[in-house]
């Protein structure tokens, strides 16, 4: 699981807790700080095995989520930024899917956006989409936060990793 992070600190703990409450057992997260001046690297540290925590200079979030892939050792990759969290059973939802079906390279779940509080807010960007229409209904606009998609490495290394380039709509 992967956690880019950038003067995020004040969040960073709630979502490294978020995965470390999945019902779904995480051996790693790694926590990419992409220059962060805020106090992110002990927010990481206080937290040990199974943290990794990686500082790199700011490149932006490809970057950050690319040092995050090339750095996991994981069969599965999930990205979940440090302003976001999961419930308990997103992980326990999704790898059971990709363990059974070894030709899925991908597979999502649904989201809430939240406010500050945790309050949901009205707007749902995820929805049920057939599998021969995911690329033509993406063509037409992103419904798939990356918080949303675990990922098999073997993905990663086939596609390739986020164009680094690219500073807004990158997972896009």
């Amino acid at each position: 699981m992967i956690i880019p992070c950038f003067n995020q600190a004040r969040y960073l703990a709630q979502a490294i807790d978020s995965i470390l409450a999945q019902t779904y057992h995480v051996s790693e997260i790694v926590v990419v700080d992409d220059g962060s001046t805020d106090h992110t690297p002990k927010v990481a540290a206080r937290y040990g095995q199974p943290v990794r925590y990686i500082r790199q200079e700011n490149h932006g979030l490809s970057a950050a989520r690319n040092a995050g892939i090339r750095t996991a050792t994981c069969e599965y990759i999930a990205l979940l930024d440090a302003d976001d969290l999961w419930l308990p059973d997103f992980l326990a939802t999704l790898v059971p899917q990709l363990d059974t079906d070894p030709t899925l390279g991908a597979v999502y779940g649904g989201c809430q956006f939240v406010d500050e509080q945790g309050n949901p807010l009205p707007q749902a960007t995820t929805r049920v989409v057939p599998p021969d229409q995911v690329h033509d209904t993406l063509i037409d606009g992103n419904f798939l936060p990356p918080l949303a998609v675990l990922t098999r490495k073997s993905v990663f290394d086939k596609a390739g990793l986020f164009d680094e380039s690219l500073r807004a709509s990158e997972d896009w």
